[in-house]
């Protein structure tokens, strides 16, 4: 299971984000370990507001979102 983690990739922002910015497919990477969501789920946050700020590298989820967008 540990490899697995290892290997595969999470989606993390690709630059600094401010809080209230929407995500684009711009602002968004993917990084190894997987501590987040994996390529293929972009649509859990793509268009999505985000609650506060995230610095580069940083793992994305929907918790990170504003409950309204």
């Amino acid at each position: 299971q540990s490899f697995l983690r290892d290997a595969r990739r999470s989606i993390v922002a690709s630059r600094d984000l401010s809080e209230g910015q929407c995500i684009e497919s711009s602002d968004i990477t993917w990084m190894r370990p997987a501590d987040g969501l994996y390529p293929g789920q972009e649509k859990l946050i793509l268009n999505k507001t985000l609650a506060k700020p995230m610095e580069r590298g940083e793992v994305l989820l929907p918790k990170n979102m504003s409950q309204d967008s």
